[in-house]
């Protein structure tokens, strides 16, 4: 999710988002902002997960977040857009390597490492319910690494050069909830994400005269960096 508050709410954020981390819990809730808000904020996650005794080091989760929410009254009704987007302070993306042999949470480990931009909007036909959308934009990791060098057997006639080609694909996945406001005290949520998958691709491009001799050599790597089921949340507030 997004912002610290319904962070720690979990699921009960389904219903009770007020602010912009309801782009993530439930679109639908934007209608219940009362005017323009801006929200800014930081967090900071810190991990502790460990097997048979031993640390997994799994990174901790740290970043800025930043929304904008928009609602407008038009013929007693009110619609709101909104964006929300989370940046982490450690890295844009990253490519980590680790032993066969070290267990660890795979998929876990690499969801801090994400640019994370979300776009919604929201409409309350009918006073107390509202219904909203929204699409939360993600990328995939695809780039060729480069090798070029000169092996022999004069140590100072050894050269290596070596480039990183990476880009990034976006990939979204939409999101569709209900807010409803039963009374003064109590209110439902109901949200629905859709499934992602990202993935990893690398090419290893190596080129190199060997005593002489030409050698190339290409290996192609594609991996699941991280997936998510389709999600329905409910939620409520009293």
């Amino acid at each position: 999710g997004i912002g610290t508050r319904t962070t720690a709410l979990g699921g009960a954020g389904t219903a009770s988002s007020k602010d912009s981390s309801a782009n993530y819990y439930n679109p639908a809730a934007l209608t219940k902002i009362p005017g323009l808000r801006l929200d800014l904020g930081y967090i900071y996650i810190q991990p502790e997960l460990s097997m048979n005794n031993g640390n997994l080091d799994v990174d901790r989760l740290s970043g800025i977040y930043t929304g904008v929410t928009l609602p407008k009254k038009i013929f007693e009704q009110t619609l709101a857009v909104s964006l929300s987007f989370f940046l982490p302070d450690d890295r844009l993306t990253r490519i980590r390597s680790l032993p066969q042999r070290q267990p660890r949470f795979v998929l876990f480990d690499n969801r801090p490492q994400r640019v994370v931009i979300i776009t919604s909007a929201a409409w309350e036909p009918i006073e107390g319910l509202s219904i909203g959308a929204g699409l939360t934009y993600l990328t995939n990791t695809r780039g060729t690494v480069d090798i070029d060098g000169t092996f022999s057997l004069d140590p100072d006639e050894n050269t290596l050069f070596g480039g990183i080609d990476v880009g990034f694909e976006s990939v979204r996945y939409p999101t569709a909830a209900i807010h409803w406001d039963i009374s003064r005290n109590l209110s439902l949520g109901f949200t629905f994400r859709d499934s992602f998958e990202l993935d990893l691709d690398l090419t290893v491009d190596a080129n190199a005269q060997v005593l002489g001799n030409a050698i190339n050599l290409v290996l192609s790597s594609l991996n699941t960096n991280l997936f998510s089921p389709r999600q329905i949340s409910a939620g409520f507030q009293y």
